[in-house]
This record gives structure tokens, C-alpha cells and sequence, in this order.
């Protein structure tokens, strides 16, 4: 067996010191949120109406529209129930925000999504199917008594951005 030139040990040829400061390094990404599987750009229910951007901040999921269909562009939360915010433009929105990740249940729990069309809130957990797509369950009262909807994954180099072969949309600047 070749050992090494090295005064520090190693693992199958790898410096232990490199080792333990990668696995601090993942250990602190995943504390602080940083690439977590659920990120990432999700179409609207109905594939080319738009697309959302799933994120983490400080531990909260939050759900934000950055794409929409030209045609409803100028679009305002008209049927908000707080009357102060019937003005604001739902291309930019966070629809779906306040969630945070129960580790026992393998969902995001506790927060609430937003329906612009109708102005309702819901609550809601979320969590992501085997293909990584969005499984969002919205109730009112008891989680049995809602509706689960699937937002799918968009795929390609920049989700965030128009893609060839996608319907055209307008971007949140």
C-alpha cells in the first residue's frame, strides 16, 4: 500500500482537511437556503399562461409570478378583498409564501396561497413529487377538504428567461 507524502491524514487519497470543509460548506448552504431541491421555475396550471419562481429565504418558501401571457400583462388583482391592494399588477406577485419545511412530514407547511382570479387565500402545504414537480394542496379548515394542483417543472438552460419552442410570454423585469 502507497502512502502518502503528506503530513496530515488522507481518505483513499483525499486530505481529510478538504473533506471537512466540504462537508461544513454543504452543511452551511443547506442551512442557509441555498439550492434547495424545490427551487427552481414552475409552469402556471395551465402549461404557457406563466410561469413561477419557487425560492427559499431565511427558511420561508416563497412562490412569485415572473412570467405571464401578454394579454394579461397589465392584469391587477382586481378581486382582492383588501381594497388598498386591488391596484397592484400580478406579474411580479407572490402567490404562495410564509411555508416552512417539516422535516418529519417531507412537505412545507404552514403558509398560504394566494388565488388572483378569484381573490381568495388558502391555506396550503406543498411538497415536490419523484419528477420535481410542485404538488401544492390548498384548503380551507382541514387539509382533507381541499384541492391538490401540480405545477410542472420548466426544463432548460434559463427557465427564467424565454426559451425556443416556448409560448410568448412577458418577464418581471
Amino acid at each position: 500500500m502507497k502512502r502518502s507524502n503528506s503530513k496530515y491524514s488522507t481518505f483513499f487519497g483525499l486530505d481529510l482537511r478538504l473533506i471537512a470543509v466540504g462537508v461544513v460548506l454543504i452543511g452551511l448552504c443547506s442551512e442557509i437556503g441555498l439550492a434547495h431541491p424545490v427551487e427552481g421555475v414552475y409552469w402556471m396550471l395551465g402549461e404557457g399562461d406563466g410561469k413561477l419562481k419557487a425560492y427559499v429565504e431565511k427558511g420561508e418558501l416563497k412562490v412569485q409570478v415572473i412570467a405571464i401571457k401578454p394579454k394579461s400583462e397589465h392584469m391587477l388583482d382586481k378581486k382582492n378583498k383588501d381594497v388598498a391592494k386591488r391596484k397592484q399588477r400580478v406579474l411580479g406577485m407572490h402567490v404562495m409564501q410564509g411555508f416552512r419545511w417539516n422535516e418529519g412530514e417531507t412537505h412545507w407547511e404552514g403558509g398560504t396561497i394566494y388565488d388572483p382570479t378569484d381573490g381568495a387565500t388558502y391555506d396550503a402545504f406543498i411538497w415536490q413529487d419523484e419528477v420535481g414537480n410542485l404538488r401544492v394542496r390548498g384548503y380551507r379548515l382541514i387539509g382533507w377538504f381541499g384541492r391538490t394542483e401540480t405545477f410542472e417543472r420548466v426544463s432548460g438552460r434559463s427557465p427564467t428567461r424565454a426559451q425556443k419552442g416556448e409560448p410568448r410570454l412577458v418577464y418581471l423585469k
